[in-house]
Formats: structure tokens, C-alpha cells, sequence
């Protein structure tokens, strides 16, 4: 075999790599978007027992901050990211 032969094989087989190594990003892509869903949905569902326990007993009020972290967190920033994602489509 020649030089630009075995040239074009790695270049081949490199382009290969290249198509899986992306396949595997788009799935880890995927399933931390299904993470971050999950999480968004679980801090939605502590935010209501939290309300519940607010009501029955005001002590638990001292950990409002937290839970409001959690939501800006989980929620909002979620909420934001695919609002700015929304526009950065609709400008192309």
C-alpha cells in the first residue's frame, strides 16, 4: 500500500470515530436533558409537600430560602435556558 493510501484509511477510520464519538454525545446530551425534566419535576412536587407542612406547622418557614434556591435553580434557570434557546433558534 501506498502513503496516501494508508492516508486515506485513517483519515476513514478517524471520520468513523468521529460519527460514534458523536452518537455518544448526542445520547448523554439526551439523557441529561431526561436528568434535568426529572429533577425540575421532583423539586415541583417537594415545593408542594413543603406548602402542605407551611400551612399545619409556620416553624418550617426558617427553610423557605432553600426551597426557593431549588426552584431558582431546578425551575427557573431550566425554565430560562429553553426560553434562550427558543430565541437563539428564531434568530438564525
Amino acid at each position: 500500500m501506498s502513503g496516501e493510501e494508508d492516508e486515506q484509511e485513517d483519515v476513514e477510520t478517524l471520520l468513523k470515530r468521529l460519527l460514534d464519538l458523536s452518537s455518544v454525545e448526542a445520547y448523554l446530551h439526551f439523557k441529561l436533558s431526561q436528568e434535568l425534566e426529572e429533577a425540575r419535576a421532583e423539586i415541583i412536587r417537594l415545593v408542594g409537600l413543603f406548602s402542605i407542612c407551611e400551612l399545619s406547622d409556620e416553624s418550617v418557614k426558617m427553610y423557605r430560602h432553600l426551597i426557593e434556591d431549588l426552584i431558582n435553580k431546578y425551575v427557573m434557570e431550566v425554565r430560562r435556558g429553553s426560553s434562550d434557546n427558543n430565541q437563539s433558534k428564531d434568530l438564525r
